[in-house]
């Protein structure tokens, strides 16, 4: 899963598509700016997502997308976004 360091959450390879992709809208944001197509349409409170994104690892991510996967997770780790909170991990995320 997930680490802390400095009270941010450090994405890694092993984490679900969909665990990294609750952490929020700025997180959705770049897999579409990294044209990372997990994250369908996002419709107010509602996105959609892959097939994929609930069963498979991060570390599939450049191999689909034929991407980096260092660069992919050197982006996202780059946003400094907190960990989620009970409440916000209870809802499904932010």
């Amino acid at each position: 899963m997930s680490r802390k360091d400095d009270d941010f959450v450090t994405f890694t390879a092993d984490m679900l598509i969909f665990d990294v992709l609750m952490h929020g809208p700025e997180v959705r944001e770049a897999f579409r700016r990294l044209g990372l197509k997990c994250v369908k349409e996002e419709r107010g409170l509602k996105t959609e997502y892959c097939v994929a994104a609930e069963r498979e690892r991060m570390s599939l991510t450049g191999l689909y997308h034929d991407q980096d996967l260092r660069a992919i997770l050197a982006q996202l780790n780059a946003l400094r976004v907190r960990p989620l909170t009970l409440e916000e991990k209870e809802q499904g995320g932010r």
